[in-house]
């Protein structure tokens, strides 16, 4: 009975796929194969064995260049700096007081008087401390250049000459 059973259960569930079945038999089913997985493969890593008693070469080691820091052109900015400071302070410390107009005796019937001592005396002490910070730049940036010094002495018939040369 059981037997009997799956029988009639098959054929009904072929019944109801078979009008599926033969729509999609009239065209020629096609699979593609998904494309290859990529496998990176890491790098290969090879041991040489030298024999004992031979001489092994080792690369020079690679020596960097030593940053420094760029004293000259911060040097040169306070120079600069420092020059427009002195310009435009000076002369604001000397009219400071002076009246404003040009009438006769203009020290009397002027009412208004300049009054730029606090502005000139700001750029002139600006100016001055632009100046000497540049000097001690200059001198850093002389220092960090390490121009090497040469001595040589030489023998000569009567003694030995010594000379010194450098650059800077």
């Amino acid at each position: 009975m059981q037997s009997r059973m799956k029988i009639c259960a098959a054929a009904a569930l072929l019944a109801s796929t078979a009008p599926v079945l033969a729509q999609n038999t009239a065209e020629p089913v096609t699979v593609t194969p998904p494309p290859p997985a990529k496998v990176e493969t890491p790098p290969s890593t090879q041991v040489e064995v030298t024999p004992p008693g031979t001489a092994i070469e080792t690369p020079p080691p690679v020596q960097r260049e030593k940053k420094t820091f760029p004293w000259r052109p911060v040097a040169i900015s306070s120079l600069v700096v420092g020059v427009v400071g002195i310009v435009v302070g000076a002369p604001l410390v000397a009219i400071d007081g002076n009246p404003t107009c040009s009438k006769p005796n203009p020290r009397m019937s002027c009412p208004d008087v300049y009054n730029t001592l606090g502005g000139g005396a700001t750029m002139l002490t600006l100016g001055l401390a632009g100046v000497a910070a540049s000097g001690v730049l200059f001198y850093l940036d002389h220092r960090a250049r390490k121009h090497a010094t040469q001595v040589s002495v030489s023998p000569t018939v009567g003694g030995a000459a010594m000379s010194v040369s450098g650059r800077f």
